[in-house]
């Protein structure tokens, strides 16, 4: 089979072998270092048991992503956008999670932006 030296071996590295040459050579393995951080965002409500929640597990799978928080209620922007939905979980401006954060659901969103990032991938907006 094309590709494949003798013994089915391959003989051209295979696409989890390029990934990791590629980490290496941008100053990181797969930590993602040697890239920015990604941008984490957390979208509140004063008074929102949900929202607490949402803070504690961001704040224990967040690593070494930028983290801000803002009240929904200070941008009318935000009202319009998600009003009542609240929290909300952005990476990199991108909603990964809303109404319920799960325990991994940032680590996983994390994890998928740092191989955008290593992949050459720009982050989606500001």
């Amino acid at each position: 089979m094309a590709g494949e030296a003798a013994g089915g071996r391959r003989s051209t590295p295979g696409p989890v072998a390029a990934l990791t040459a590629r980490l290496r050579t941008r100053g990181g393995r797969h930590s993602g270092r040697g890239t920015e951080p990604p941008r984490l965002e957390v979208v509140t409500r004063v008074g929102c048991g949900l929202c607490t929640v949402a803070e504690r597990l961001v704040a224990a799978e967040s690593g070494d992503a930028r983290v801000t928080t803002r009240d929904v209620d200070a941008d009318e922007a935000d009202v319009r956008r998600f009003g009542v939905l609240v929290p909300v979980v952005l990476v990199d401006g991108e909603v990964v999670a809303q109404l319920e954060v799960g325990p991994g659901e940032v680590g996983r969103a994390l994890r998928r932006a740092r191989l955008t990032r290593a992949l050459g991938r720009r982050p989606p907006g500001p």
